[in-house]
């Protein structure tokens, strides 16, 4: 940064020097241009005009990805996506070979839009980017304002579990193993109306070791709406002239039936360490949290909020 002399990857956040967010870097290596992914995403990575600091015409039709440990060979021309690129979160690189007449040209192009750097950073373009997708967001990839945004949406989405009377404090001596379920943030971010990004905090339990899921035991019928009868309420709302909305309820799940005193079913939720200190409980404090509703992650939230 010329105004302040700090080296690429550094930057000044409220009069502290940090670390940039991590991006994608570009990568010029011998006879191929790698794209450096460092950001999980899930989906291939397509060259165009505005994400690629060479011209198209400089490359051959091959495209390799490397995702973790796997290699996949294919074309990057090719009209559809590549479902092995696009089945989960990955990180790796994607190298594009150039075709022999342009190698010349092109590393001397790439070393004038670089500064003569061997890597650069060149218009990311938005499907990494964590404020326009709907990916869980990592929090060693934020910035210092943004973790200072989603610990204020942590403390919101503990206030609504307290708010709707989901659970009490109970002495961790009082609760069995088994029935002990350890909770984590999902953390996305989401739009606003006028388009602005807005954190978002969810404090998901691991419904999947539920022991009374597991057991057998447990009731999760939940009726939805079927396609037939969605269908057959557009129709009659359609002759009848009527005006059809929609309507969301928040935090929904947490507004569920209490489980029934006759049931026996108690669960005890052990919170994450960030949950721990936004509560103000010391290390080695020995409490639980003991659920009175079901809440996000157990299988029978849908029912009881029906």
């Amino acid at each position: 940064m010329k105004e302040n002399n700090l080296p690429t990857g550094w930057r000044l956040d409220k009069g502290m020097i940090v670390m940039d967010d991590i991006k994608d870097e570009w990568k010029l290596e011998g006879n191929y241009l790698t794209r450096k992914h460092y950001v999980p995403r899930n989906s291939d990575f397509q060259l165009t005009e505005d994400n690629c600091p060479l011209p198209l015409n400089y490359f051959t039709k091959d495209r390799y990805t490397k995702m973790g440990t796997s290699l996949v060979r294919d074309r990057w021309t090719r009209p559809t996506v590549n479902k092995k690129l696009n089945s989960k979160f990955w990180t790796g690189y994607t190298r594009f070979k150039l075709a022999p007449s342009w190698r010349k040209t092109a590393q001397r192009l790439y070393m004038e839009k670089s500064d003569g750097k061997e890597t650069m950073f060149y218009n990311e373009d938005n499907v990494n980017s964590q404020t326009t997708s709907n990916a869980p967001v990592t929090e060693r990839n934020l910035s210092l304002d943004d973790r200072l945004t989603f610990m204020e949406a942590k403390k919101k989405e503990l206030e609504s579990f307290f708010n709707n009377e989901v659970w009490l404090f109970d002495d961790a001596s009082n609760a069995p193993v088994e029935r002990v379920l350890k909770a984590r943030f999902i953390l996305n971010w989401k739009k606003n109306e006028d388009g602005t990004p807005r954190a978002k905090a969810r404090l998901v339990v691991q419904g999947f070791k539920d022991p009374d899921a597991l057991g057998g035991t447990l009731s999760t019928a939940s009726p939805t709406l079927t396609r037939l009868s969605r269908n057959y309420i557009l129709t009659v709302a359609t002759m009848m002239g009527m005006t059809i909305f929609t309507s969301d309820i928040s935090t929904a799940f947490l507004q569920g039936r209490k489980f029934s005193p006759e049931s026996n079913r108690t669960i005890w939720v052990k919170l994450p360490r960030d949950g721990e200190a936004l509560l103000g409980l010391p290390p080695g404090h020995g409490k639980l949290m003991k659920l009175v509703k079901p809440m996000y992650g157990l299988c029978d939230a849908p029912s009881a909020w029906y």
